[in-house]
């Protein structure tokens, strides 16, 4: 069917971002060839949105032509289901722009109420995928544009969404757009700042009790002093005497407090 391109709505594809190489080809196909394949479209309030076609309209606008051939389909669609059926026919696809998928999976989200994993069910995408496309709408609008403009990769962005302080965020923008920067790396920087601090250790008090023939005690201890080891003697001579109770053997006793102090 024949819609006129002045019925056709622009603002309801998912898709908002088109290489304009590719719409200027396919403008010189379709002025040799015509319009080899039908669009497809949906009627919304006595408009024709369509499902598929974007690039089809915009080479026919440049072409100057009236009217874009439409197949379309029977009944309306409310804005959640011909989101759901955009983003089905176009989400698989490799040259739609990351952030585009995103917003549109956010707006699915946001008219029909399901969370990131009924979306990427109803969608048939991982919900990594979903999850890892909806974080790119965390970052800041700057890095957002760097990322529409091709100077910032979506795979380095969807690492520099995870790193969760705002400074940290912003200098490895600034290193990724002058090239200093892959995927990788911000991965590693990452996983380096989330590795928990060190405390440090508190000084060791270390001293020998030499008990005559030839026996000496060595003890060590943050808050040394004679009450302390005092108390360190009897919990030892306490664990001693139970584990003698159980018929323990020394080298047992020693890998039991061992393995104690590890855990």
């Amino acid at each position: 069917m024949k819609i006129p391109l002045t019925q056709i709505l622009c603002d309801g594809n998912i898709r908002k971002q088109f290489d304009e190489a590719q719409i200027e080809g396919l403008a010189q196909t379709m002025s040799l060839l015509g319009q080899q394949v039908p669009a497809k479209g949906r009627m919304v309030d006595g408009k024709c949105v369509l499902t598929d076609g974007m690039r089809r309209f915009l080479a026919a606008r440049k072409l100057g032509w009236e009217s874009l051939e439409v197949d379309l389909e029977e009944g309306e669609l409310n804005e959640g289901d011909l989101l759901h059926r955009q983003l089905v026919l176009n989400c698989q696809r490799s040259d739609i722009p990351a952030l585009d998928k995103a917003r549109a999976i956010a707006r699915l989200m946001e008219v029909t109420g399901c969370n990131a994993s009924g979306a990427a069910s109803r969608l048939g995408m991982s919900n990594a995928t979903v999850t890892r496309l909806l974080s790119l709408l965390e970052l800041p609008e700057e890095v957002q544009r760097q990322v529409e403009s091709g100077k910032l990769a979506a795979s380095t962005a969807y690492e520099l969404a995870r790193v969760s302080d705002p400074a940290r965020q912003s200098a490895m923008v600034e290193a990724a757009k002058q090239g200093n920067l892959t995927r990788d790396a911000v991965t590693a920087q990452r996983k380096r700042a989330s590795r928990p601090v060190a405390k440090p250790s508190q000084p060791v008090s270390r001293t020998s009790l030499s008990l005559g023939e030839s026996r000496t005690l060595t003890v060590a201890s943050p808050d040394l002093s004679l009450e302390s080891l005092v108390s360190l003697l009897e919990e030892l001579l306490g664990k001693c005497r139970k584990a003698r109770s159980h018929g323990w053997e020394l080298g047992t006793l020693v890998r039991a407090l061992r393995d104690q102090s590890k855990a």
